[in-house]
């Protein structure tokens, strides 16, 4: 975590402050079976089997321009029932990215080996996305703001050489306008979001209410 009420800004080498990402969900269907007889059905486990398999190389450093991740968040074949060969598949990933033109071949190539595998076996096959968020951007007229107002107000900020992984909706904004995205740090040792010891320190409004008003001023 970082320095309470301490404020970050992402200095990335192309102003990428955070990943872009999206949930994608592969459905595939079959044909059921007795389990006696498995000949007779379609099984969707050995296609994502194989999908789930190939991840790693997609996702390697040498194949990509940036950091590129995948992420299996669910994986759902069958039912808890002995008797009977599954025939219906899920497997959802989160797909994530530096950059959203890596974060589109990942995508591309997991349709096209969902696709191969689907065709290999027999397989009815669809895909659904959700959550989508593009890559988030700063731009530098943006981020020089921060920096003034926080040298103005004697606000502490730090600027990190990295971007987080994680994505943020914010990002449609600036496709659209200028914009830079920053944290108001709240302690190194607190608890983390998303935890149950998280609890929100409100003494960091006063930190991003000062930040708004210098940047309203400007």
């Amino acid at each position: 975590m970082l320095s309470d009420n301490t404020v970050t800004l992402y200095i990335f080498n192309n102003g990428t402050a955070q990943y872009a990402s999206k949930g994608m969900s592969i459905y595939m269907e079959g044909v059921p079976s007795h389990a006696s007889e498995p000949e007779n059905g379609i099984n969707p486990a050995f296609a994502i089997a194989k999908i789930i398999d190939s991840i790693p190389s997609f996702i390697d450093s040498t194949a990509n321009k940036g950091n590129v991740l995948c992420t299996v968040v669910q994986v759902d074949i069958g039912e808890k029932a002995f008797g009977v060969n599954a025939s219906k598949g899920t497997l959802r990933l989160t797909i994530r990215a530096l950059y959203e033109e890596e974060m589109g071949k990942l995508q591309h190539k997991l349709e096209n080996l969902a696709q191969a595998e689907a065709e290999k076996y027999g397989l009815k096959i669809r895909f659904e996305y959700q959550d989508e968020f593009p890559e988030t951007a700063n731009h530098v007229e943006s981020s020089n703001k921060i920096r003034q107002v926080c040298a103005e107000k004697n606000i502490p900020m730090l600027e990190l050489m990295e971007a987080f992984r994680a994505s943020e909706d914010f990002g449609h904004y600036t496709k659209l306008t200028k914009g830079s995205y920053c944290y108001i740090g709240n302690g190194e040792d607190y608890p983390n979001i998303h935890t149950f010891e998280y609890d929100f320190k409100d003494d960091l409004i006063v930190t991003g209410v000062e930040l708004f008003k210098g940047l309203a001023e400007q």
